[in-house]
């Protein structure tokens, strides 16, 4: 499934003309380098096309969290993780 949005989140980049670029796949996250102007709509895009790349019976729940690198923003995710029950499917990282 990721695998499928991977491809929708580049192709929309694309045909957009971001400037944004996927880094990385590390299990269920998504590395990105952001351009900062693009933040908003690079995580309504990824949000998006992972919720609907393949249809579900079941809501997919997709986080995002920034940060100036990827243990910034990880650590944000983790202390979240912390204080509440989350039945995220995949989080994403935007640097």
């Amino acid at each position: 499934m990721i695998k499928i949005a991977i491809i929708y989140i580049y192709n929309k980049f694309f045909k957009r003309g971001l400037q944004s670029r996927l880094t990385m796949q590390v299990h269920d996250e998504l590395v990105f380098e952001v351009y900062k102007p693009e933040t908003a709509v690079v995580k309504q895009i990824v949000g998006d096309l992972l919720r609907t790349a393949l249809p579900l019976d079941a809501p997919m729940a997709v986080e995002t969290k920034t940060g100036d690198n990827w243990l910034a923003a990880h650590q944000e995710y983790t202390k979240k993780q912390e204080t509440e029950k989350s039945n995220s499917c995949f989080h994403l990282v935007f640097c």
